[in-house]
């Protein structure tokens, strides 16, 4: 795939072939699928395409967008969301797992994004949009704490289901998202009668 990426071929096929062997071998090494995904992706071509100015990854992305909000991504929240609230003990809901899972949703997401995000804007690298303040990026950075699916996803290769940790995961991930989407709507509904400025 990289390969016919650097011999810029346009046609999605071998693309599509070439992914579904990798994803079936890697599968059979006992290693995780979505690696598959993740090297595929990498493969796909990046450059317009002459003749209609797009480039295949641009293409790709707007024709799975539909597929995978509606269909992908309710199955698997609704396969890995399950918490089971009969059983579910004290340790499950302030123990080391399920806090460090939150607090990492409300604190450390929020911290990375507005702090990386600080430093590419003072270093040049890029410039906060024209309507846009540090406040916005703030409860922007708030809200990318909503940690579901790869939250849930990641917790479960970390934490095999039917380990000790699996409603702690869970919970955790769950309050996380809530508390994270809670704050952030609150402080930026707060804020939106402030008038931005890029520099402030």
């Amino acid at each position: 795939m990289f390969a016919l990426s650097l011999l810029r071929i346009r046609s999605i096929w071998p693309y599509i072939v070439l992914s579904l062997c990798l994803w079936f071998i890697i599968i059979q090494s006992g290693i995780h699928p979505t690696i598959a995904g993740v090297v595929c992706a990498f493969c796909i071509p990046l450059r317009p395409n002459p003749s209609s100015g797009v480039s295949m990854a641009h293409t790709l992305e707007h024709k799975l967008h539909g597929p995978v909000v509606f269909i992908i991504m309710p199955i698997f929240a609704l396969a890995n969301a399950g918490l089971a609230l009969t059983g579910l003990q004290t340790q499950d809901m302030i123990g080391t797992v399920p806090i460090g899972i939150a607090l990492g949703l409300l604190v450390g997401k929020p911290l990375g994004v507005f702090g990386i995000s600080y430093l590419a804007v003072k270093s040049n690298l890029c410039s906060l949009p024209s309507q846009a303040g540090w406040h916005h990026l703030l409860g922007v950075g708030f809200l990318t704490g909503i940690g579901f699916t790869m939250s849930l996803f990641i917790g479960n290769l970390a934490f095999p289901e039917g380990s000790l940790y699996t409603d702690g995961v869970r919970f955790g991930v769950l309050s996380g998202s809530i508390l994270a989407a809670v704050i952030g709507y609150l402080y930026l509904n707060r804020s939106k009668q402030t008038t931005p400025t890029a520099s402030g």
